[in-house]
């Protein structure tokens, strides 16, 4: 079973990522290979014969989705974007997308037919509604309901799933008729539990819903981040644990009223059932609940499964429903850990046992070491680091998770009805939450808590290499002597490097520029710690808090908005949130429209006037010099970009020329003006654009040049003509979307440039 589930897993891979007729030409030519080998005898032939199976399941299942997400009737009338009606049937629950300025939510759909200029398709391919402005008219959708909404149709990014298209809207959908009743009734109990947690503080009352129902809609960013660097997030990802505790305690009710093992097995499975409608289809609940109910069909028929078989068939039967799981990451860890718990926890616990550990002690540690050392490769190769937290954070908040789950059941079950009582249970679970809140926010703050690791499947494989070959040869005792060796080593020779270096930022730096994703996000040291001058936020709020929170930036003596673009101010409340903002600096042309009343709401009118071109002034021990606009745009390609702010910093020494998205127009009459922009560091304009003067660049003469960019943009940026440029002037470019978040630091020898995870480069 696992071999085919291997291969069936492979092929549905690698068909995800292929036209729809390659793959299903890789099935027939499977096909051809299954039947040639089934006429052949032995081991060997068998097992090719078993592959070729899996790989001819898996390609023509998927090669059949891929065939109706790209139906040229479907992408004619997308083509390469228009405005137009989808008539859908929502599949989840809307999510609030986290840090948005305003009310975003992104809804998943099943597509029932697609209209655009009078040219309507009908489809079954699953797509994507980003709702915004009236999105909190969406936030109450049922899966189930049937809608039609307006909006722009486009086609999603190429990527490795089934979505089709991607409607973008600003309009509240149109409903058809109700939601099915049990989708009411779940939706009842989830937002009851809601209801429940709301008198708590926000950090535990947020977290309970996630830990019992998978509802992370009340858990801010913060959590989600401090729980991400500890390696607790699969606690808010409802898997197998909570399906045990619910179903364990339905079927021992029915024992304790003496059903027959029939019954007992039918009310199991109706509870995996019920309890996957109220908390949702996600793919570690789709993965445990499956294996859950092949658990009770082998009870019935009195059969013990080999319980690496029940995966790999869960696997297989899960494959064939939604091929496009086989690159979900969610379904990938659910899928390892699980391998995790089967092959290791058992054995380590026996072995500890045996070794004089207490019987609960060794259960209690080996279940999340098991689970972690199995997921640790998969993390390590999506993430790019390795916790060193995760397994000390996951064994001591394992002893309170189930009390939370039991408790917040409860709440669930009586909130409909008694509200009181429910209360009462959500207060009790809070105590346990604030346990887990507790060791997240701790396991945080760890310094080197996270050791840097590449990014890519390969790296990923590296380490599961490293990670299999330390387990076989921990098997012996001369192997133990010499992992132990190498442990003391590592321990001995790096960490305390790490410790003494700080980890992130590294010291002395005077500027980081944060990965904000496509847009800019600068923050500049100052003399006093933990203030700061930051110029523009990016487009999100929780990323450029999270960089703040990361360099322990919690006063800002000035913050510097560029231009009203979003990728500039958008992830203002990010700023705002926990900190003193001192003074806010901004243009006097107030376009777009949108920007400028996102920072009027944010910094609440306190917004200075932009200083006279030429002018200085000393904030914080950091030299502030105006140099742009020198006059006002208008009728240029952009406006709001040619308008930018260009500030001179000065810190420690070093000279910093912040250049908003300026274009051409705006670099030739800075330099017509006569005035000095010499600088050690250029904060690349427009995030490397084509639309720069090279004698502009010429005139900054920069030893580095940062590029804040996001990865896989549409814009093309950076372009080759300003990568060309700078290289041709020697400087050294540093770009966000390849690097990350990146520092400058002070040295004897002058400025030199770091990023997150790599050496200095001078």
């Amino acid at each position: 079973m696992a071999w085919v589930a291997s291969w069936m897993w492979a092929t549905a891979i690698v068909c995800l990522h292929v036209s729809a007729a390659v793959g299903l030409g890789i099935g027939v030519a499977a096909l051809l290979l299954m039947l040639w080998f089934t006429r052949r005898r032995g081991i060997a032939a068998s097992l090719f014969a078993m592959a070729a199976l899996g790989v001819v399941t898996a390609a023509l299942v998927t090669g059949m989705n891929v065939a109706v997400k790209d139906a040229d009737a479907l992408q004619t009338v997308i083509g390469d974007g228009a405005n137009g009606t989808v008539t859908a049937t929502v599949s989840d629950d809307p999510r609030l997308v986290l840090g948005r300025r305003d009310d975003t939510f992104v809804i998943p759909v099943q597509l029932r037919s697609i209209s655009v200029d009078g040219d309507s398709v009908g489809t079954s391919a699953p797509a994507l509604v980003f709702a915004s402005g009236a999105g909190s008219q969406w936030q109450g959708l049922l899966p189930g309901q049937e809608i039609s909404a307006d909006g722009w149709i486009s086609r999603p990014q190429s990527g490795p799933d089934l979505t089709a298209a991607v409607i973008s809207t600003r309009e509240p959908p149109d409903t058809e008729g109700e939601p099915p009743w049990w989708q009411t009734m779940a939706g009842d109990l989830r937002s009851g539990l809601r209801t429940a947690c709301e008198p708590l503080p926000d950090d535990p009352g947020g977290l309970i819903p996630g830990l019992v129902l998978g509802d992370t809609s009340g858990i801010d960013y913060t959590l989600q981040d401090q729980f991400r660097d500890t390696g607790m997030t699969h606690l808010v990802a409802v898997s197998g644990s909570n399906i045990a505790v619910v179903v364990t305690a339905v079927i021992l009710l029915a024992k304790l009223s003496r059903a027959s093992r029939g019954t007992q097995t039918a009310i199991g499975l109706i509870t995996i059932v019920s309890f996957v409608v109220l908390v949702r289809p996600s793919p570690s609940v789709l993965r445990a609940a499956v294996m859950g109910a092949i658990a009770l069909l082998m009870v019935l028929a009195r059969r013990r499964g080999e319980p690496v078989a029940v995966l790999s068939v869960t696997v297989m039967l899960l494959l064939c429903i939604d091929p496009a799981l086989a690159c979900n990451l969610g379904f990938v860890l659910s899928v390892v850990a699980t391998c995790g718990l089967v092959v290791f926890a058992n054995h380590w616990a026996q072995l500890w046992e045996r070794h004089g550990w207490p019987r609960w002690l060794a259960v209690a540690v080996a279940v999340p070491v098991a689970a972690q050392v199995a997921v640790t490769p998969v993390l390590a190769g999506a993430t790019g680091s390795v916790s060193l937290v995760a397994i000390p954070a996951n064994i001591v908040v394992a002893p309170v998770v189930p009390a939370v789950m039991i408790l917040g059941v409860l709440a669930t079950i009586l909130a409909p009805w008694w509200m009181g009582a429910a209360e009462l249970f959500a207060w009790l679970a809070s105590w346990p939450a604030r346990w887990l809140v507790l060791v997240a926010k701790e396991g945080s703050g760890v310094t080197a808590g996270n050791v840097p690791w590449p990014v890519g499947w390969w790296a990923g494989i590296i380490l599961a290499v490293i990670v299999v070959l330390a387990i076989v040869i921990a098997r012996t005792r001369l192997g133990r002597r010499l992992l132990l060796v190498v442990a003391v080593g590592i321990v001995v020779g790096v960490l305390p490097v790490r410790l003494w270096h700080g980890g992130w930022p590294p010291p002395g730096w005077v500027l980081v520029a944060c990965d904000v994703g496509q847009g800019d996000g600068l923050v500049l040291a100052t003399a006093q710690a933990g203030t700061a001058i930051v110029v523009d936020t990016g487009s999100q709020p929780a990323q450029i808090d999270k960089c703040l929170r990361t360099l322990q930036i919690d006063h800002v003596a000035l913050l510097v908005i560029s231009h009203f673009h979003d990728d500039h101010v958008g992830g203002i409340s990010g700023v705002f949130k926990d900190r003193q903002v001192d003074a806010v600096m901004a243009p006097e042309v107030q376009e777009p429209e949108t920007g400028h009343q996102l920072l009027a709401e944010s910094a609440a009118g306190e917004v200075s006037r932009p200083p006279r071109p030429g002018s200085r002034q000393v904030v914080a021990g950091v030299q502030v010099e105006a140099l742009t606009p020198t006059r006002e745009y208008s009728g240029t390609n952009s406006d709001p970009n040619n308008n930018s702010l260009v500030m001179r910093f000065t810190v420690a020494g070093v000279r910093i020329l912040a250049t908003g998205d300026i274009e051409e127009p705006a670099q030739q009459d800075l330099l017509d003006s006569g005035r000095s922009v010499r600088a050690d560091i250029l904060k690349v304009p427009h995030h490397g654009s084509r639309g720069f003067v090279p004698e502009f660049y010429a005139a900054v003469a920069p030893s580095v040049a940062i590029i804040s960019v996001g990865a896989g943009n549409d814009y093309g940026h950076p372009h080759a003509q300003t990568l060309t440029q700078l290289e041709s002037m020697h400087t050294k470019v540093q770009r966000t979307d390849q690097l990350g978040a990146c520092a400058v630091v002070k040295t004897p020898e002058g400025a030199a440039v770091t990023n997150r995870d790599s050496g200095d480069d001078r």
